[in-house]
Parts: C-alpha cells; sequence; structure tokens
C-alpha cells in the first residue's frame, strides 16, 4: 500500500517539472489494478466471513426458540401436576376438616392419621 502511494506521489511530483524519473502511465494502471485487484479479493472474503456470521446467528436462535418451546412445554407440564397436586391436598384438609367437626378425641385423632397415611 505504502509503495503504491510513493509511487502515485512519485508520478505526480514528476509531472510537475521536478528532476525525479516518470513513470510510466501502464505502471501506474498496474498497479493501480493490482491494488483494485487485492481489494476486491479482501471484500470477497469479508463478505464469506459475515456470510458464516449470520448462517451461525439464524441457527443459533432456530435453537434458542426450540429450548423455550421445550422450556415452555415443562413448564406448563409442571403446573398442570403442581395444579393436581394443591387440589389432592385441598380435598384431603377438607376431609379432615369435616371429620373434626363430626367427631372428638381420640377417634379423631385416629381417623386423621389414618387419612393422611392413606393419602401420603
Amino acid at each position: 500500500m505504502c509503495a503504491l502511494l510513493f509511487s502515485i506521489t512519485t508520478c505526480l511530483l514528476n509531472r510537475t517539472g521536478t528532476a525525479e524519473p516518470v513513470c510510466s502511465k501502464f505502471e501506474y494502471e498496474e498497479r493501480l489494478l493490482e491494488k483494485m485487484v487485492r481489494l476486491e479479493h479482501d471484500f470477497r472474503l469479508l463478505q464469506d466471513k459475515w456470510q458464516a456470521a449470520q448462517e451461525a446467528l439464524a441457527e443459533s436462535i432456530t435453537k434458542a426458540d426450540t429450548r423455550m418451546i421445550q422450556l415452555q412445554t415443562m413448564a406448563d407440564a409442571n403446573k398442570a401436576t403442581l395444579d393436581a397436586y394443591n387440589a389432592t391436598m385441598d380435598n384431603l384438609v377438607a376431609n379432615i376438616t369435616s371429620r373434626a367437626d363430626k367427631q372428638t378425641g381420640t377417634q379423631w385423632v385416629y381417623s386423621t392419621i389414618c387419612i393422611v397415611k392413606v393419602h401420603m
């Protein structure tokens, strides 16, 4: 790159009447063309890297979306299980309370223990 700028500067200075040797138009155009070819090559490499990064990002997003759906499904299943457990416990408490209202003393304690053992 520095050599190209030096050559261009040298050519421009030669045209202004300095004692430096003048480079040919062919040499200038050849160097300019070489630089353009290098830039085009570098640009294509950059495009390839950019494309690979986009594809990797799209794949990561797809995997994240899939995992989110799985987690939501698991959360819904856990909520349903918890709701069923809570309903069972509510029924158990209601049953114990109902029996406690009907019975007194040792008989109530014994039936409460039996109910708890059965539901565990």
